[in-house]
């Protein structure tokens, strides 16, 4: 967990960063020291190498918070720590549930909020447990936004999507 301390310490309810924290414990090893693009196109050099999906997660969540921060909409803490939460775990199993994949696939965000949402069910559906799971695993599954399986239904998960996006297209806004 040192490594995304930083990150981690942003969330403040103490539920959900536990579950983010335990999740984190149980996604595949190489999440860890794999690349952020198995085919280098869609994340800035520093997302490509050796432990960039760290990198890119990072940006992921440092970029989220510079959008909250600048937008005028509200949302109840909790929420906005799931985000965090969210993103922190996105791309958890981009090389699959096993971290077997040599590529990234791009059923990923389907995988992490599967993964996530079975952990849900496990826990009585009106547990606070049950909401951070079910919050999580829905911003994720959706993290992709009109390149996904499921387009993003609320402002927050447009934000979620918007983050990863624009983590992911760094170069490009350095080359502008």
């Amino acid at each position: 967990m040192k490594i995304f301390s930083e990150q981690l310490n942003l969330i403040q309810t103490p539920e959900v960063r536990s579950k983010v924290e335990e999740a984190l414990s149980e996604i595949p090893e190489v999440f860890f020291f794999k690349p952020a693009s198995s085919s280098g196109k869609y994340h800035p050099v520093e997302c490509r190498g050796e432990g960039g999906l760290v990198t890119h997660t990072k940006y992921a969540v440092n970029t989220f918070m510079q959008l909250y921060r600048a937008q005028a909409l509200e949302y109840p803490i909790f929420y906005i720590d799931c985000a965090i939460g969210a993103l922190i775990l996105h791309d958890g199993m981009k090389y699959g549930v096993d971290g077997e994949l040599t590529h990234t696939t791009n059923e990923h965000p389907m995988l992490m909020a599967e993964y996530l949402y079975n952990k849900a069910i496990k826990f009585n559906f009106k547990s606070d447990d049950f909401d951070a799971w079910s919050c999580m695993s829905s911003l994720i599954k959706t993290h992709h936004g009109i390149w996904g399986d499921v387009q993003p239904a609320t402002n927050l998960a447009w934000l979620v999507h918007y983050a990863d996006l624009i983590a992911s297209k760094l170069d490009v806004i350095k080359e502008i």
